[in-house]
């Protein structure tokens, strides 16, 4: 799981090709007292008037500064800027207009990922917890005890994907579960053992039944719901066998959705233009989409085993009863 959020935008794009077009506007005039301005095309990638050409968005030649002297609104490609550029200066903009922007794409996706979970599937991780001495209750969203990974000695190695950060923040959620665990003795080649002297108390609290050596390691596998993307930079927690199954799905609603541009933009005459795209064949694209989807979701996880012991509903009893 080490997909980032931008290259299912990215594949997105690839798959309905709506790579963008670059436009380049020029012929606008500041007056003095003009602060908007509205550019010839939209929606406008984010940030693009920033990106191509090293920067392309100048009043009389001169590169202008996000924020400090203009604002865009990439929905509807009007520029504001903060103070009205002189009278006589021009002002000239290039950028790439699109047919959705990230937000847009990034906003499909997780309306698939949430889908996702009502159909059954789940997130999986691990969390590592660092044994003390004569200490048997550990707090799941602590960092003393859910520690840095440099806390451990390196004795094993960790997965490439592993954040203490992370997998405290998802043990101390309601919907987690915690299915099984292995122990790890302290010291170099040692091997995992699967163990089974634990329980959860509350919803951020393990109960250890054993009595600990300091700095052994307890790995507990759980499973947890899928979480949905922010930022671009965001790493997915969609299972690897399932990652098509967002794009799929935000393929599904996008292409519906850009069957009605089509019919309003496409003046080719069907017959004699091979530009043309036939009345219907987006609609048609984004239900084949939405089959895909429905057929990875059919049974999309087996269910990871839990272990249930009495020994620890027994000790539990009796602290109640104390």
């Amino acid at each position: 799981m080490s997909t980032l959020a931008s290259d299912l935008i990215a594949e997105v794009r690839s798959a309905a090709e709506a790579y963008g077009d670059l436009i380049s506007d020029g012929g606008i005039n500041g007056d003095g007292t003009t602060t908007v301005f509205k550019l010839s095309s939209h929606p406008i990638k984010t940030n693009s008037e920033l990106t191509v050409n090293n920067g392309a968005l100048t009043v009389n030649g001169v590169q202008q500064t996000q924020v400090t002297n203009y604002a865009l609104n990439y929905d509807n490609g009007e520029i504001r800027f903060i103070t009205a550029p002189p009278n006589g200066q021009a002002v000239a903009a290039t950028y790439v207009k699109v047919v959705w922007r990230d937000e847009r794409i990034l906003s499909a996706i997780n309306a698939g990922i949430r889908d996702m979970r009502q159909r059954g599937a789940y997130a999986r991780f691990e969390c590592y917890v660092l044994m003390q001495s004569l200490k048997y209750d550990y707090d799941l969203g602590s960092t003393a005890d859910v520690a840095p990974t440099a806390s451990f000695g390196g004795d094993f190695t960790f997965p490439t994907d592993y954040n203490p950060a992370t997998a405290r923040t998802n043990m101390v959620k309601p919907q987690t579960r915690i299915h099984y665990a292995e122990y790890h003795p302290f010291g170099a080649n040692r091997p995992w053992h699967p163990f089974t002297a634990f329980g959860r108390t509350t919803l951020r609290n393990i109960h250890f039944d054993t009595d600990p050596t300091p700095n052994d390691a307890v790995r507990l596998t759980c499973s947890g719901p899928l979480t949905p993307l922010v930022q671009t930079t965001d790493v997915t927690d969609v299972p690897d066998e399932l990652i098509e199954a967002p794009k799929w799905y935000a393929l599904s609603t996008l292409m519906e959705k850009k069957e009605a541009r089509r019919a309003r933009s496409d003046g080719y005459n069907v017959m004699q233009n091979s530009n043309a795209n036939p009345p219907g064949t987006q609609a048609q694209t984004a239900e084949d989409y939405w089959q895909r989807y429905l057929a990875v979701m059919d049974n999309p996880m087996p269910p990871m085993r839990m272990q249930q012991r009495s020994r620890m509903k027994a000790w539990m009893w009796s602290e109640s009863i104390r």
